[in-house]
């Protein structure tokens, strides 16, 4: 198996439907290529759904419980059989011939592919960036390595975006723990800076509608700053120093000092934003 191409899904019974109908004919012509769905004891109607879409390249399993995120991203690692690995979220969208330019760049073994991509707002439904790599001028892998890190460093914890070498994901998949996983999967599988970049666009990342949203304070607060302290102490990524901690810290720094509150605090706070959101409903 050359490729898989892995999707988590919860509750998204429209969104993941939508998804395997574009790949299944998307990928009519392309041998060695599986689809794999991971239903995390959704509570609609996900996984009935599923079991009607009659394909022999899709595989769909369910959790009798949710195992949460990391948990599900790492069974799907575990069932796919393929070369590279592709982590797609359900509500991403493909544009026709995404597939050919990933299969073509996998000839050339890099332990990464990265799709350059759109942002998309899915609640205002206005477009952030139409063209991430023109925003950041990247032109070259170097030019991709410098400055993505000091202006769109959290792009690189955009699953879908990036296609792992089976190998270097192999690497870091049991050391992960938390939801931030999929950055560190992007750094560890960069080091040795073999990676082929996609510069047309083929996908569109839609924010504000992330499985990890209430997380949130804990991904940029926490688990990302940890990231980079690791990889900074490591020293194989371009453009990791104190000057990106201090700029991630500087944009993040209420969820930096919100966790280090006292827990009574915290709580209390949580409670008064959850009872003024409830009264605006």
């Amino acid at each position: 198996m050359n490729l898989s191409i892995c999707i988590p899904t919860y509750n998204r019974q429209a969104a993941v439907s939508a998804q395997i109908e574009f790949l299944l004919a998307e990928l009519e012509g392309f041998d060695s290529v599986e689809v794999i769905v991971s239903d995390n004891a959704s509570l609609d109607n996900t996984f009935k759904a599923l079991k009607k879409i009659n394909s022999s390249r899709l595989s769909c399993y369910f959790h009798e419980e949710n195992i949460g995120m990391l948990g599900n991203i790492k069974r799907l690692i575990s069932y796919s059989k393929g070369r590279y690995i592709w982590l797609l979220s359900d509500d991403d969208v493909l544009l026709p011939g995404v597939t050919k330019e990933i299969v073509s760049k996998m000839s050339l073994e890099p332990d990464i592919i990265f799709l350059n991509h759109s942002i998309e707002n899915f609640i205002s439904r206005s477009v952030d960036t139409s063209n991430l790599f023109e925003e950041l001028k990247i032109s070259s892998k170097e030019s991709f390595f410098s400055n993505i890190s000091s202006k769109r460093f959290g792009q690189l914890m955009f699953m879908s975006a990036s296609i792992h070498k089976r190998e270097r994901l192999n690497e870091v998949v049991d050391l992960v723990d938390n939801i931030a996983a999929p950055l560190d999967f992007f750094l560890n599988g960069v080091r040795f800076k073999r990676i082929e970049l996609v510069k047309e666009i083929f996908l569109k990342n839609i924010v504000g509608n992330e499985s990890w949203g209430r997380e949130a304070v804990l991904v940029f607060g926490k688990y990302v700053p940890a990231i980079i302290i690791k990889y900074i102490i490591k020293g194989t990524c371009v453009g990791f120093n104190f000057a990106l901690l201090w700029s991630w810290l500087r944009a993040y720094w209420r969820h930096y000092i919100f966790l280090r509150l006292p827990t009574v605090v915290r709580v209390t706070a949580i409670k008064v934003v959850g009872k003024k959101c409830s009264k605006r409903k």
